[in-house]
């Protein structure tokens, strides 16, 4: 019986992912703005984890508690900074 759940769960979730994927890439061809958003996004919670380390945290919290809205931030920006550089050297 679990193996029927798990084939059914394969037959409903393949398709789905598929359907899905095709709408993300219809909505990054229209708006390929999202794509600089996602890189953001993933600089954003790098530097999140960073200053959430649980080595670093009580340094942090001592010393620079700006360092937890001014890492993040600035781990977004530096991703985007990074892509563009790069896309200019692509050209």
């Amino acid at each position: 019986k679990d193996a029927q759940l798990t084939v059914g769960g394969k037959k409903v979730s393949i398709p789905l992912v598929i359907a899905g994927s095709q709408l993300i890439l219809q909505l990054i061809e229209r708006f390929p703005i999202l794509v600089v958003g996602g890189g953001a996004l993933l600089g954003y919670i790098a530097g999140e984890m960073f200053v959430r380390e649980a080595v670093l945290a009580p340094w942090i919290d001592a010393h620079a508690h700006w360092l937890h809205w001014g890492l993040p931030v600035g781990c977004a920006i530096l991703v985007v900074a990074i892509a563009r550089v790069l896309e200019k050297r692509r050209r």
